[in-house]
């Protein structure tokens, strides 16, 4: 019976140190990223766990209330790994990564991965509601404790690729080495197709 208690007690007094709610900041903190049609952008984040006993595991994230869903697809990272210690952030620790993308979703880094379609249109952006849920456990009994999710809005934009790039000067040369190579080519062409002077007209330049 004083076992029973105990272990009660101890049930109680680890629910009541589980303590304020872990914390999830995205990179860019802003949530607006940008990339070209075809390329896959995406957010690196910080996971605070201010708990004393209460692990934290990322058990998936999506998209919601997409205001443009063709604009592309969206895959998701983080869950894959879940935490940094064993699938788990541990209590009173963060976990930090920057976005990486990879087509295996193992190897990438990051909350997740959006991939522009590659006929997008510049201009064109894509508001949504990135959903990252979680669990929480008890670290010192190995328990179950609750699960929750992290909302944040987020924006993906389709950028305009610069064409305004000035060549840098040793670039000049090149190109200059390039247009008197093609003025060459078609004089040269020019040349050949009105063929060999005739005969008399040859005799009238002698004169």
């Amino acid at each position: 019976m004083l076992k029973r208690i105990l272990l009660c007690g101890l049930i109680a007094g680890a629910a009541l140190w589980a303590g304020p709610i872990p914390t999830l900041v995205l990179s860019p903190a802003s949530g607006t990223i940008s990339g070209l049609p075809g390329e896959t952008v995406g957010w690196g984040f910080t996971l605070t766990d201010t708990s004393i006993v209460d692990s934290v595991s990322i058990t998936s994230s999506y998209l919601i209330n997409e205001t443009n869903p063709v604009l592309g697809a969206y895959l998701d990272y983080i869950s894959f790994a879940g935490g940094p210690v064993g699938g788990v952030t541990l209590p009173n620790s963060a976990w930090t990564q920057a976005f990486s993308a990879n087509a295996d979703p193992t190897l990438a880094t990051g909350v997740g991965g959006y991939t522009i379609d590659p006929g997008a249109t510049p201009g064109t952006s894509n508001t949504a509601t990135l959903v990252v849920e979680y669990e929480l456990d008890n670290a010192l009994l190995g328990t179950f404790d609750s699960s929750g999710s992290f909302t944040i809005p987020v924006t993906i934009q389709v950028a305009t690729a610069d064409t305004s790039t000035v060549p840098e000067p040793g670039t000049w040369g090149l190109l200059l080495t390039a247009s008197l190579a093609g003025l060459a080519r078609r004089l040269y062409g020019r040349v050949a197709v009105s063929g060999p002077l005739h005969p008399l007209t040859a005799k009238e330049h002698v004169k």
